[in-house]
């Protein structure tokens, strides 16, 4: 405030300035100020202020850049994309994943990184979340840039606007291979484990 005090001193005029003013109940609001000044032979007459309170857009602000930073910073790949399939956003962590760039599939169709086979999946999911429902930790298979398959689990919530009405699906792929690879060689251990049971009860048997 004192330094919008000297600048209107100076002559100057104020346009959105940014400012904070202690509310009467002691809170805190975040308000833009435009002000300029009515000066009569060099005196200053009176000035006159207008403040907008942009507390509620300031948060909402900060926190669209919190998730922003989170979701950039997460492991997990995190894609956002219309009831047509087409991919609106693509974390840092879609990019190691798949191995596609954001440049290279935002305004594309979420079936570049579907395996044909499982097309079938994607109009289950969208006719899912049309309906405002979610799908919690699917596991199934898809297909990076190289053409590999990757097995993932997939969280797929719907995305609504102000009025509450669908207009896409966020969706959360968590690579899942290590398990899956750990499953396998636990599965191979137990079936080694089983035969070597076999031979011994045979042994002891005969």
């Amino acid at each position: 405030i004192d330094d919008a005090l000297s600048r209107l001193l100076r002559g100057d005029s104020l346009s959105k300035f940014p400012a904070r003013m202690r509310h009467r109940d002691g809170s805190i609001k975040k308000v833009l100020i435009d002000s300029n000044s009515l000066w009569d032979k060099g005196r200053l007459v009176h000035s006159r202020c207008l403040m907008f309170d942009v507390t509620d857009q300031k948060r909402e602000e900060e926190t669209r850049s919190l998730l922003a930073a989170i979701v950039s910073a997460s492991d997990d790949a995190i894609v956002s994309k219309d009831l047509d399939g087409t991919i609106l956003t693509w974390n840092r962590a879609a990019e190691r994943m798949f191995g596609f760039s954001a440049a290279e599939v935002v305004g594309k169709s979420i079936t570049t990184i579907i395996p044909p086979d499982r097309l079938s999946e994607e109009k289950e999911v969208i006719s899912r979340i049309s309906r405002g429902e979610s799908v919690e930790h699917y596991e199934t298979l898809r297909r990076r840039k190289d053409g590999s398959l990757l097995p993932v689990s997939l969280t797929v919530s719907p995305l609504r606007d102000s009025d509450g009405v669908v207009i896409g699906a966020s969706k959360i792929a968590r690579d899942i291979s290590e398990r899956r690879r750990a499953e396998r060689e636990l599965s191979d251990i137990l079936g080694r484990h089983r035969d070597l049971q076999a031979r011994l009860v045979a042994l002891v048997a005969g």
